[in-house]
């Protein structure tokens, strides 16, 4: 079944698969944001502060070699989330993330994402919980 997110106001598939009561204890915290190509999110190795939630646009994730060298490893567009491991407790980033192609995200601090994530009650299927583990 494909989620109508006209419907529920959420263009970001995550967001829009969240139920009720958890979409409402992130949606005072969110804040939409311009991704400008080539904007870099986070960068490997350091602390994560933001968690992204793009609406369109498409981020990749890059694995930073020690010479300097970097592989893309992932694309994330309006199906997924910049820096949510920041949920499960991890404060710094696995990967670089630069926007590839301009758009829009709803955008979260970290430390906030974290308290929200330990708030809402894990259900099957979609909750914060599951959107920690993305």
């Amino acid at each position: 079944m494909e989620l109508d997110r006209s419907r529920t106001g959420r263009r970001n598939l995550l967001l829009a698969s969240l139920p009720a009561k958890d979409f409402a204890l992130l949606a005072p915290q969110l804040k939409d944001i311009v991704l400008e190509q080539g904007a870099v999110l986070q960068e490997q190795g350091e602390r994560i502060d933001q968690v992204y939630f793009p609406h369109d646009g498409i981020v990749s994730l890059l694995a930073v070699m020690r010479q300097g060298d970097a592989i893309e490893t992932a694309t994330i567009g309006y199906e997924g989330a910049v820096g949510s491991f920041a949920g499960l407790g991890m404060r710094r980033a696995h990967t670089r993330a630069v926007v590839q192609v301009r758009g829009s995200a709803s955008r979260i601090a970290a430390s906030r994402f974290r308290k929200v994530a330990e708030e809402s009650e894990p259900s099957a299927g979609s909750s914060c919980a599951m959107v920690r583990c993305c």
